[in-house]
Formats: C-alpha cells, sequence, structure tokens
C-alpha cells in the first residue's frame, strides 16, 4: 500500500463498483497515472482501473464495496489529507488499513455499535475479523466503533477517525506454510454446521455428516421433529443435503456419542427426551428408546464398557436436576445413575439453564469419567452399580464455560484446559490453561497453570494431532453468541514439549458460538460453522454471523521449509492378532503395519475418531504407541491393554516420519 503526493490509498486487485461512474480520458497504463486523473477531477472520490483495457471509471460517490479482482487495481481519495500521511495500521491476521483522521463515514454500518474501542488498533483488528467489514469509523468521545460494509461519502468531524481496508485478502507466503501452515478455500454446505462428526469407514474414512437445527440457518423451540444434514466428501469435494425427520428428532444442541461399531447417539437437544442413532451401514438414522430426563446442551461420553454416560442439560427440557444416567447398546436402554449427582460439576451462572452445561468429559478405567470442567471444581464420577461422584479438587478460581479440553497424551492420561467465560453470553473469557494429569480413578489429579494463551477465547474449538500437538481454533475475546464481534481468526497451536503456545495462518471465516472442528483422516482439521440464531423471538442480530460453510487447514507439518508438500510415510500393509486386514483389533493386542519404504525415526500414534457440538468433543484422544519392534518396513505395534485408555471405537492409525509428517491414516476399531 502506498501514500501518494494526492493522498489516495492504493487498493491492488480490487474492483470499485457504483452507479455513479463515469470512464476516466485517455488510456490509463498505470495506477499512478489513474491517479493523477481523477487528483483532477473535484467530483473524483475513488476509481478503478481495468487493466485487461487499461480502461479508468472514477466514481462520484464512495457508496461502493471493495470485491476481490485480479484484473483490476483501485484508488481511494483520503477526505481529510494531512502531512504526513498517518501510518497504516496493520492488524495481527496480516490485513492493512488506511487511517483518515477527523473523519466520519456515515452510514453502512454492520452492527449498531460495539463499545470499548480504546484506539485505532482495536478498531482495525474487529474490522479484520469480520468478512464484510470494508471500513470502521471510532468515536473519540465515547470510545464507540462502527464496523462498514459501505464507505459512504465521508463528512469531517473531528471527533471521529476512519479507517479503510486495503487488501481484501490478507496475503500469503509461501515459505510461511512451514511454520504457519495454510487454509484451503472456504466450502460451502446447505446447512450451518453447529455439529458434526466422522463416518466409519474401512480401511478410512472419508464422510463428514454435518447438521444444524429443523432449518438449515435458524433454530427453534423444539417439538419439530427434523434436523437438516449436509454430507461431505472429503476426496470428491461432493456436498449433498437430506432432512431426518423419521426419528421425530430435532438434534440441534444435543450430546453427541460414538459406539464401538461406528454408530453415533445423538441425544437430546430441542428435542429435548429423544435419542437418534446413525449407522453407518445402512447409512440410516433410526430411534432408540428416550432418555429417562430430558436434556439439551448436555455432554456424553463413551467409557471403557462401550456404554455412553450423560449428566446435565438444562438448557432444555426443563430448569430441574439433571443427575446421570447411561445407555447401554447391548440392551438398547438408558438407566438412572441416581448416585452420580450433578450438584459437583454445575457452574454459578447468572442464566440458570446454563450451569449444568457442556461438562468436560473424558471416559477412563473401569466405567470412570473425570470431569475437568468447566465448572471450576472437578470431579470423578462411577458409572457402576448405581453410580457415584467424588470431588476432585479445583481447576481454577472460576468457572470456564465454552472452554476447550483435549486428552493430547491417553498413555499417560494427559489433558489440557484453556479458555472459557464465566457466565455463557455477553461476558469476558480468560486466556488461561491448564494441564491436568490423572491417573487411577478417584485420585487427586495433577493441575498445574501454564503460560497464557495470547488470546483469550470462548466458543472455540481444539483438536489433538497425531504429533501430540493442539491446535486451537476460533472463538471470541467477548462472549457474544450469534455475532462475529471481537472473533479471534488466528489460531494457536500447544506443543506438549515446551508448554507453550504460538500463533499460525489466520483463518479466512470467524468461527465462533455454534462453530466447530474436527481431526481430518489425512491429519488435515476441519473448521465450519458459527451464527444458526433463534428465529421465534425474532432478537437475532442480523445474519451476517452466519457461516453455512467449512474450511480445512493444513498443519505445518504438512509442507518442508520452502512450503511445498512434505513427503508422507505410507500404509501399505495392515494386519492384527484378531483380524487379517486389520479393521479390528483389542486393547492389549498388536498391530503389525507395512510401511512403504524403510526410514529412520518412524513414530506411531492411534487418534479416536471426533465428534463436535458447541465446542464439545468428548471422543477424540490420542494414543502415542511406543512399544513397537522392528524388522525393517515392517513394524509389530502392541497396543495399552486397558480399554479406558484405548476406549472402544473407531481410532485412526498414523505412522508419522522423523520430520513429523504424518501419513493418511487407517481406521482400526478398538473392539470389547
Amino acid at each position: 500500500m502506498s501514500f501518494l503526493q494526492s493522498f489516495f490509498l492504493i487498493f491492488t486487485l480490487v474492483l470499485y463498483a457504483a452507479a455513479q461512474s463515469n470512464s476516466c480520458p485517455g488510456n490509463i497504463q498505470s495506477v499512478e497515472q489513474l491517479v493523477d486523473q481523477c487528483s483532477q477531477l473535484a467530483e473524483c472520490t475513488a476509481a478503478t482501473r481495468i487493466k485487461s483495457s487499461a480502461s479508468g471509471w472514477y466514481k462520484r460517490t464512495t457508496n461502493v464495496v471493495g470485491t476481490a479482482n485480479t484484473g483490476c487495481d483501485s484508488i481511494y481519495r483520503l477526505p481529510n489529507p494531512v502531512t504526513p500521511a498517518p501510518p497504516p495500521q496493520n492488524t495481527n491476521n496480516r490485513y492493512e488499513f488506511g487511517v483518515c483522521e477527523n473523519t466520519d463515514f456515515k452510514g453502512g454500518d454492520i452492527t449498531n455499535g460495539i463499545r470499548g474501542i480504546a484506539s485505532l488498533e482495536q478498531l482495525a483488528e474487529d474490522c479484520s475479523a469480520r468478512a464484510s467489514c470494508i471500513g470502521a469509523s471510532r468515536s473519540k468521545w465515547d470510545s464507540s466503533g462502527w464496523p462498514k460494509s459501505l464507505l459512504n461519502v465521508p463528512e469531517t468531524n473531528t471527533n471521529v477517525d476512519s479507517i479503510v481496508r486495503i487488501n481484501t485478502t490478507a496475503p500469503s507466503i509461501p515459505q510461511d506454510k512451514a511454520s504457519l501452515g495454510a487454509w484451503g478455500p472456504v466450502i460451502k454446505f446447505p446447512v450451518i454446521p453447529a455439529g458434526v462428526f466422522v463416518v466409519s469407514e474401512k480401511p478410512r474414512s472419508t464422510r463428514l455428516l454435518l447438521f444444524a437445527a429443523y432449518t438449515e440457518q435458524t433454530f427453534g423451540n423444539g417439538g419439530n421433529g427434523r434436523t437438516q444434514f449436509a454430507e461431505y466428501n472429503l476426496e470428491s469435494g461432493a456436498v449433498s443435503k437430506r432432512t431426518i425427520s423419521n426419528t421425530q428428532h430435532d438434534m440441534f444442541c444435543p450430546g453427541i456419542s460414538t459406539l464401538q461399531d461406528g454408530r453415533v447417539v445423538i441425544t437430546g437437544g430441542s428435542n429435548a427426551e429423544r435419542t437418534s442413532i446413525y449407522d453407518p451401514s445402512t447409512k440410516a438414522f433410526v430411534s432408540s428408546p428416550n432418555m429417562q430426563m430430558a436434556r439439551g446442551y448436555q455432554s456424553s461420553v463413551t467409557l471403557s464398557s462401550g456404554k455412553v454416560f450423560t449428566l446435565g442439560g438444562s438448557w432444555s427440557g426443563g430448569v430441574t436436576v439433571k443427575d446421570g444416567e447411561i445407555y447401554d447398546p447391548t440392551t438398547n436402554q438408558w438407566t438412572k445413575l441416581p448416585g452420580a449427582l450433578v450438584r459437583g460439576a454445575v457452574t454459578q451462572d447468572v442464566a440458570a439453564d446454563k450451569r449444568d452445561n457442556h461438562h468436560w468429559f473424558f471416559g477412563w478405567r473401569d466405567n470412570s469419567i473425570f470431569q475437568a470442567g468447566p465448572s471450576k471444581q472437578m470431579n470423578w464420577y462411577s458409572a457402576v452399580g448405581s453410580g457415584t461422584v467424588q470431588t476432585a479438587g479445583t481447576r481454577d478460581t472460576e468457572d470456564a464455560m465454552c472452554g476447550i479440553f483435549v486428552m493430547y497424551d491417553a498413555l499417560r492420561g494427559k489433558i489440557i484446559t484453556a479458555g472459557g467465560s464465566p457466565n455463557y453470553h455477553d461476558n469476558a473469557p480468560n486466556k488461561r490453561a491448564h494441564h491436568i494429569t490423572i491417573s487411577a480413578p478417584g485420585t487427586a489429579p495433577v493441575v498445574e497453570r501454564l503460560p497464557d494463551m495470547a488470546y483469550p477465547r470462548s466458543f472455540s474449538n481444539a483438536v489433538v494431532l497425531p504429533d501430540g500437538k493442539v491446535l486451537i481454533t476460533g472463538g471470541q475475546t467477548f462472549a457474544r453468541a450469534f455475532t462475529d464481534e471481537n472473533s479471534v481468526l488466528v489460531p494457536e497451536l500447544f506443543d506438549p514439549s515446551n508448554m507453550t503456545f504460538r500463533q499460525l495462518t489466520p483463518m479466512k471465516t470467524p468461527r465462533n458460538y455454534h462453530s466447530t472442528s474436527l481431526l481430518l483422516p489425512d491429519g488435515r482439521v476441519f473448521a465450519g460453522g458459527g451464527g444458526l440464531c433463534h428465529d421465534i423471538a425474532n432478537t437475532c442480530p442480523g445474519i451476517s454471523s452466519n457461516h453455512p460453510d467449512g474450511e480445512i487447514f493444513s498443519p505445518p507439518y504438512l509442507f518442508n521449509s520452502d512450503g511445498s508438500d512434505a513427503q508422507r510415510p505410507k500404509i501399505v500393509g495392515l494386519s492384527s492378532d484378531t483380524s487379517t486386514d486389520g479393521y479390528t483389533v483389542r486393547a492389549g493386542g498388536t498391530l503389525t503395519v507395512s510401511v512403504d519404504q524403510q526410514q529412520q525415526g518412524l513414530t506411531f500414534a492411534m487418534l479416536r475418531v471426533g465428534s463436535n457440538t458447541h465446542s464439545v468433543n468428548t471422543d477424540q484422544r490420542r494414543v502415542p504407541l511406543e512399544d513397537i519392534q522392528q524388522n525393517g518396513s515392517l513394524y509389530t505395534l502392541n497396543l495399552p491393554s486397558d480399554n479406558g485408555v484405548m476406549i472402544p471405537g473407531d481410532w485412526y492409525l498414523f505412522v508419522i516420519s522423523a520430520q513429523g509428517t504424518p501419513s493418511i491414516s487407517r481406521t482400526v476399531t478398538v473392539a470389547l
């Protein structure tokens, strides 16, 4: 971006469209010539040059939206030129903004104003997180900010400063891929993916199922009895839509858990008592018996026995005491656990229906469950008999609703938690992180405070990667549902080798409330959704925060230092001590893996296939495989014998090169 003598901002690869346009005289061969022509016309406030025809078009209004166009360059006249010109504002996600001091752009507002904008730097960061924002104004009087999707004719106002976005897309530097990773293009879906799971397939999974509510982009009050789904093929890119109504279940805001055989149990939500089960062998949903208690926003978790435990969930089905219950897939029945009391796991949220939501559950040994949050008090639950609960001490000094939680090393019981806010909505989250180590059920966990994340986050998501690092995406620095305000586009990567976070390449789209993320079979990460507001009350702030789309992140381990694709190791053969095709194995069993060529420094890991809604993914965990015998390019892997570590269900098997690059995984079912 350049500031020229006539005080114009240059927008490269941008088209300005406006009704009030006139052709510039002459053959416009350069941006400098375009500036010269526009500066001689008093009514010219902006101009665009079309490269192919060398034609120029000056604008008598700035009622325009700057759109990316590689065939055009545009300029914008600063309304109040000063000498020297103010320096541009550069944001953390690499957007650049020109500064227009003592200038106000009337109209074109995206929001009704944002409180507490203390500086132009903060204003630029906010605007850069909004896909539709091309500029913004800030009141010096009350520190309010006004992001804009249109830049109308500016007015002089000594109480207001404004900024104008220079680049419509953040610049990409190929060499950065090896250290910062890279995002792929935005993928459009027919629904907002507020929930997502991987479909069980052998030898590897190729499909995601994504779902919204009873309509594609809004939710209702329950009783609608249907859910809008989309299917995404990871290999072909094909997207299809389906409506599920045969189970009479609006699955918006449910609990999700995967069973040993790859079926997915979806419980409660808008139709709060219902249970629906997706069977990948038939690609169909079937009804299962209702839960003993109606629930919504509850978490559920698969146990060492293959059963499913759930607790809480007062968002729907009434605000009441919602103790635990357990689903047995063998008998297809739910059973109350009167001893698994919810009261120790509630937060102090100002909203009563939000206090028992989104528990941070980890299935562990002997049908036990470790609850790490979001309440500051942690607990050990047991699903044996009528159930029990035992306090496990405190994690922090305050609750952390909609924070992240991941077991990145189940072999050693190692967990990371971070972010979250004391109240679900309209609250400032923290950026604190904690490391928790669990051992025998009922024993006190070891809790350590980690260095902070770079950003406080609420409504973010986290995924454990094959190398044991944890990717944290999205969220807001102030929890305000159904908006893109205060979005964090910059992901952070937690590295357990040094217990620190580092920032990666910004994502393209804000991912806040009702966003999701999942590890994919090839070691990339899907992130999608956000928005999906209530339609009945008609109180939504607008549809600009609705994101019926997703994007896929390639972590740094997939690139060489020059930005080219790193070579992956390949699994060319797989068997187990219980199946010649390696499709199933038991805890304590062995897998025999053949790789494409003998290499030094190969490592192996198994990661349980995940599901996600509302920042909750109780299915995922990682187990490093360390008991290995090698014979050339043939490796025998001995699995841990504990089903509390190796929870029954589908797992990705990865082989990882000495440089840290994972193979494309094979899907292996850990069976009882």
